[in-house]
């Protein structure tokens, strides 16, 4: 984003620069430098932002394979790790697509259907026994720890933060509720 910026100032200065006798093909050339330049930095954030997300998907998938073990023969256990599974993956993948208020604007109800299924899903967490309450809880951890800064990175979106701010907050509270003791 400060890219971005950045660039746009360029433009700016290009158009300054104009009006002190520069020849309208030098301006031309550099307002299309700058507007290249502008593209590149939103494709880079763009791409940061799904490898990210992706990251996330694999580690979670890492994880499972000790989870479903870890609940095997347990009511409700692996039906839990898959919607763990799911909506990890999921809140990665709708925080990625998260650029401007807009897009935070429509991610916000879908954000807020995450944090009401995690307090579902922690009624039959509360259920689990210890040892299936560990591997879980770690996965939680794990995963709060890998989308906090992509979390960071989203809130310091110009406007994204009015708009989000207070769903991620509960969100994130909801994924770190789910502890082993």
């Amino acid at each position: 984003m400060k890219v971005y910026r950045w660039c746009l100032s360029a433009a700016m200065v290009v158009g300054l620069v104009s009006l002190n006798g520069c020849d309208a093909e030098a301006v031309k050339k550099a307002e299309e430098t700058a507007k290249n330049a502008a593209t590149q930095a939103e494709t880079a954030a763009e791409s940061a932002a799904q490898q990210a997300a992706s990251s996330v998907q694999n580690k979670l998938n890492e994880s499972m394979n000790e989870a479903m073990n870890a609940v095997r023969g347990v009511d409700g256990g692996s039906e839990l790790v898959q919607s763990i599974r799911d909506i990890v993956g999921n809140i990665a993948s709708t925080l990625a697509g998260v650029k401007d208020e807009a897009s935070a604007t429509a991610a916000a109800p879908e954000l807020t259907n995450f944090s009401e299924s995690l307090g579902k899903m922690n009624e039959t967490f509360a259920k689990l026994p210890g040892p299936a309450k560990e591997v879980l809880a770690g996965i939680f951890e794990s995963a709060l720890g890998d989308l906090k800064p992509q979390v960071e990175k989203i809130l310091a979106l110009p406007g994204v933060d009015k708009i989000l701010k207070p769903v991620l907050d509960g969100l994130l509270e909801k994924l770190g509720s789910f502890k082993a003791s």
